[in-house]
């Protein structure tokens, strides 16, 4: 069969997710006025366009709505003749000549210099009943819809920033939010901790695990177990919020750049890949600290040796 992709060569930096890591790095590379492409196949902006708040970005003491913050990113990038192109990278590859290019449904893009700015996606709760109830009572991101859970009993699993972050944002809607860690302690920053007084709908059960999510017709309950006790318990709940961490989006990349044990990509002090030209950003990248702070200051560097490695290797080639 042949195939029919159509292929693109006009591109110096191809930028793979259009998060605030890619947007930022899309910035920089356009500001040497190359022709820089960005692949995106769900929300531009994204975790944080689901944000309703986000309070801990420099400069906005008060905070910032997540949408506005990622609409005000993706303007300013698109100042610099980027190119926004919905559709899901496939694959990544390395031709005989030693041309990079992406694969998506229908387009094969080259690219002088790439980065990988993929993301991460949350990681699910593996017990009975999770899947079934997905999308239909248990939510892996309440994004900005929080008024949806109006007046419910919601059972936020998780005890890290993200788990408070939506504890929080439910705090002002639902009757209850029960918020489920495993460990001894909540792992979140202080400063999200300090708010939950704030919020007497709030309440924390410490060392307990969902060992199921239960229901007939629509989602009723969770089943959990103290962990100092052995003892099983039911929770009547509405709905379920899960955060219990990430898993960075990489298997497309497998075999092309190295990955750590975790599935997280490999990069140096200038954000360099195992591949020459080949540049990372953001969640997915290994040791990130997964803030939206740090996915601009990746994007940043990233985006920066992306456009030098495209600047040198013209020069040279001249």
């Amino acid at each position: 069969m042949f195939d029919t992709k159509k292929p693109i060569s006009d591109v110096d930096v191809v930028i793979v997710g259009g998060g605030l890591a890619g947007l930022t790095a899309a910035l920089y590379a356009g500001r040497a006025n190359l022709r820089v492409m960005l692949l995106e196949h769900h929300t531009v902006g994204g975790h944080v366009a689901f944000m309703e708040h986000v309070d801990n970005y420099p400069g906005f003491p008060h905070g910032i709505s997540g949408f506005q913050l990622a609409k005000a990113v993706e303007d300013h990038a698109c100042r610099y003749r980027l190119r926004l192109v919905r559709g899901e990278v496939n694959a990544l590859n390395i031709d005989y000549d030693g041309d990079m290019f992406v694969e998506t449904d229908d387009h094969i893009i080259y690219g002088k210099a790439m980065v990988l700015a993929p993301g991460s996606s949350p990681r699910p709760l593996a017990c009975p009943g999770a899947q079934r109830w997905e999308g239909q009572g248990l939510y892996y991101r309440t994004g900005i819809e929080g008024a949806l859970f109006q007046d419910q009993i919601v059972a936020v699993i998780g005890g890290g920033d993200g788990a408070l972050t939506h504890a929080l944002m439910l705090g002002k809607y639902a009757r209850q939010v029960i918020l489920i860690h495993r460990g001894r302690a909540l792992q979140a920053e202080a400063a999200l901790q300090d708010q939950l007084t704030e919020y007497p709908a709030i309440t924390t059960l410490l060392e307990t695990e969902v060992t199921a999510v239960l229901g007939e017709e629509q989602l009723e309950g969770v089943q959990v177990r103290h962990r100092k006790t052995d003892q099983p318990d039911y929770l009547k709940v509405d709905s379920c919020v899960v955060s219990i961490g990430q898993t960075p989006n990489t298997a497309f990349l497998h075999g092309i750049v190295d990955l750590d044990e975790n599935g997280y990509i490999w990069v140096d002090q200038r954000l360099q890949t195992s591949r020459d030209g080949i540049f990372a950003a953001g969640d997915a990248r290994q040791y990130s600290v997964h803030t939206v702070a740090s996915a601009v200051g990746d994007g940043s560097v990233a985006g920066i040796n992306a456009r030098n490695y495209v600047l040198t290797h013209s020069e040279s080639n001249s």
